[in-house]
């Protein structure tokens, strides 16, 4: 019930403020106390998105190995894999730039009806506009 949120509240604030071994203790209270690892994985991976982001890719890849983990082989030998993510996820730098980028952009679309206009000739895959269009490396894209 309420403790349960507590805890999981607690460990996702320890991963947040790069506590590694607050998480360890409060993942560890999560699954003495019964809760569902799959919960604890699925919550590193939206952490890994949300938080850590775009200043580690490793992140990502790392907290869905661990939620494969539990999946696979399950509880009590996922327990190290989840211990690993999370160690990983609170030492991680942390960037939510995509976070904030893509909830500006949902923001757009509920609230500017202009942003559902056509798709511009030049960007589409079909018709004779599409030959037009050629992939530069070129460009001059921004990388930072």
């Amino acid at each position: 019930g309420e403790q349960h949120y507590a805890l999981l509240s607690a460990f996702h604030k320890s991963l947040r403020g790069g506590d590694a071994s607050a998480a360890l203790l409060w993942m560890g209270r999560l699954l003495t106390s019964g809760a569902d690892p799959l919960v604890l994985g699925r919550r590193m991976v939206a952490m890994a998105s949300e938080d850590v982001g775009l200043a580690d890719p490793h992140a990502l890849p790392l907290a869905v190995a661990a939620m494969t983990a539990v999946q696979q082989i399950g509880m009590p030998e996922c327990e190290l894999n989840l211990a690993h993510a999370a160690c990983y996820l609170a030492e991680a730098p942390k960037s939510t730039r995509a976070y904030r980028a893509y909830k500006r952009v949902k923001a757009l679309l509920q609230n500017d009806p202009r942003a559902h206009g056509a798709v511009p000739a030049y960007l589409r895959t079909t018709g004779p506009q599409r030959t037009a269009y050629m992939y530069n490396p070129d460009h001059g894209y921004k990388t930072g």
